[in-house]
Order: structure tokens, then C-alpha cells, then sequence
């Protein structure tokens, strides 16, 4: 497992305070990670010689200011890309989202990704997006709208391509992609201040798509270091701080400890070499009288459902073990597969 990816949860603090945040960010929040650590944990990374990319979210990471500059520029001194993922709250007109973004596109900034939906623009002004969407076009910043709707959502991509005067292109990941007018449309899931205010109608696949089934591929590939300093394992959007997606504080151990300790973790293997749909049958195996819902929006939504339930923990607690074997082999026949085609 390698750490190509590396994502700060730069502060849980962010003016709006949005429905279906797993992390439950607001304006109310005060953690957030210092600018000098997050310079310290991109050098360790970087000097492991697999990164490529740092992804700086919250919260909102804006209100970093001047210092989000100087994370960006730090990256880009080392040549390694950079994520932006923002509100745009703070683009009130064109003129202003210019000279943030400039700041920013002279720091070497690589994208920056704007989220709309239903939620975030019961705050944000749509006018805001637009004029982000702009002044990076006009800057040359490679941008993409990350979209979320419910079945019901007024805000849709339809809706978008109406509001902004634009017509947006589907992003398709693998594919070669324009750089700006991207948008990534997805379902909502229902994890947050919100989800049991939904019905399960707005966001329930299709009988014919199981979207939650399958490995996970952003296990150890893409690490969090969340606001708390603990480092989680993957980049999904479950709630905050869930403990068998949290392998470890930066302020007990070095993070090399951390990784190594995730390497050898029963859930983490379990995660990435068969998904939590495979967890969800096993714990079903073991105790038939639990009750877990048989259709999910996606995996991250399986997981935030298991890994919140108390009665799901002690099953895993008491008869994990028995799983240790048959994953350790599935390990093992990975890492020789490797090598070999590494040969």
C-alpha cells in the first residue's frame, strides 16, 4: 500500500454549516491544523518518493488566507500537485475571486474544486460559483464542480448549466478531460446533521446497481490527517473520528508508525482487498439477529453505517480473528503479484 495521495482536512471551521456533511464542519467549529505541521507532513511524505498530490479541504481551507498560499507554493517547490476544495463563499464578485485565485495560480496551485449543491448554496450564492468558475477559466486553473443531488434536488446539472450560462462536461475519471466546465455529479449520502431527515426514495440505487459492493481503492492510497491530528485511512466522507477508520494520532506516534500499524490493521486489509460489503456479510454470519439495511448510496455510506454501530463493533471485536488468515493469504498472493509484474 502506498501513500500517493495525501488530504488535510485543513479546520472543521466553515461559514456554512450544510445538512449532509459527515464531518459536521460549522461556523461554530475551532480545530485546525497548523500550516507548519501540514509543511512538515508533505516533506515526510515526499521524502518517501510516491507522492504526487496534496489535497487541502476542510471546513473551508480559505480561511487559511495567506498561508494557504504558502502550503500551495511549498508543494509546488517540491512538484507536487495541488487540490483545492472550496465553497467559494468568498468569491463575491469576479474582481476579488481573481485576486485570491492569482495568489494562489502564481504559488503553483495544480486544480481547485468548487462544491454546489442543494446544501451548499442555502449559503453560498450561486453568483459566488460563477464568478470562481471565471476568473480560474481566465487564470488557466483547471477546475471541476463537485456536484451531489438527491432525486428531488432543485440544484441539478441541468440547473447549473442554466444558472451559470455554461454548458458543463461530465467528468470521466481515467479519460482525458477539458480544464475547466468539468463537473462531477453524484448522489448526496445521506451522512450528517441531515440523514434522518431523508427518505431512503432520494438517494436508494437502482435494483441494478450495487455501488457499495467491491474493494476499496482509496485505502492507504490516499491518507487524511484530520484537524485532530489523527490520520484516517481513506479519502471517503463518513462522519468524524469513526474508530476503525482511524489508525492513529500524530501526536502519540510518527507517521511512518502510523502506516505501518495501518499495514498490519484486520480492517484496513479487509477494507481494501474485499470492501465492507464483505465486513457487512460476515457480521451478519455472526450475529443473524442484527439488523443492517440491504442497499446503500455508495461504499462510504456501508461503512459509516457499520462502523457506527456499536453491536457491528463488538461482533467484529469477537469473532474478527477468524478472518485474519484468509486475508493474510489474499495479502500475500497481492504482493507477489506485484513483484512479479514489477520484474
Amino acid at each position: 500500500m502506498s501513500i500517493s495521495q495525501l488530504t488535510f482536512v485543513t479546520t472543521y471551521r466553515c461559514p456554512l454549516q450544510c445538512d449532509f456533511c459527515g464531518t459536521s464542519c460549522g461556523p461554530r467549529e475551532t480545530e485546525a491544523l497548523s500550516p507548519d505541521f501540514m509543511k512538515d507532513m508533505i516533506d515526510t511524505v515526499n521524502s518517501w518518493g510516491l507522492l504526487e498530490l496534496v489535497v487541502f479541504t476542510g471546513g473551508e481551507p480559505f480561511l487559511f488566507r495567506n498561508r494557504l498560499v504558502e502550503l500551495v507554493e511549498h508543494c509546488s517547490s517540491l512538484n507536487v500537485m495541488t487540490r483545492i476544495v472550496t465553497s467559494a463563499y468568498w468569491a463575491t464578485s469576479k474582481e476579488v475571486a481573481l485576486a485570491r485565485l492569482s495568489e494562489l495560480l502564481t504559488a503553483g496551485l495544480t486544480e481547485i474544486n468548487f462544491s454546489v449543491d442543494d446544501f451548499h448554496q442555502e449559503f453560498v450564492s450561486l453568483d459566488c460559483i460563477g464568478n470562481a468558475m471565471d476568473a480560474a477559466e481566465e487564470l488557466g486553473i483547471p477546475y471541476l464542480l463537485a456536484h451531489k443531488q438527491f432525486r428531488s434536488s432543485t440544484i441539478t446539472h441541468e440547473y447549473l448549466e442554466s444558472a451559470l450560462e455554461r454548458k458543463l462536461i461530465q467528468f470521466r475519471p481515467g479519460e482525458q478531460n477539458p480544464p475547466c466546465n468539468l463537473i462531477s455529479t453524484g448522489i448526496t449520502v445521506p451522512i450528517g446533521r441531515g440523514s434522518n431527515s431523508v427518505s431512503s426514495d432520494e438517494w436508494m440505487p437502482s435494483e441494478s446497481d450495487k455501488p457499495w459492493v467491491g474493494a476499496c481503492s482509496s485505502v492507504m492510497e490516499s491518507i487524511v490527517v484530520a484537524p485532530s491530528m489523527d490520520v484516517e485511512i481513506c479519502c471517503g466522507i463518513t462522519r468524524r473520528s469513526l474508530p476503525e477508520l482511524t489508525i492513529g494520532s500524530l501526536k502519540e506516534q510518527s507517521l511512518s508508525e502510523i502506516l505501518r500499524q495501518g499495514n498490519q490493521d484486520l480492517i484496513v486489509n479487509w477494507l481494501a482487498l474485499e470492501g465492507p460489503e464483505s465486513i457487512r456479510q460476515f457480521v451478519l454470519a455472526h450475529n443473524p439477529n442484527l439488523e443492517l439495511p440491504e442497499r446503500y448510496a455508495n461504499s462510504c455510506h456501508l461503512c459509516d453505517t457499520l462502523f457506527s454501530n456499536e453491536t457491528v463493533r463488538e461482533t467484529l471485536r469477537t469473532h474478527g480473528h477468524r478472518k485474519i488468515h484468509e486475508l493474510a493469504v489474499r495479502r500475500s498472493l497481492l504482493e507477489c503479484a506485484r513483484a512479479s509484474g514489477a520484474k
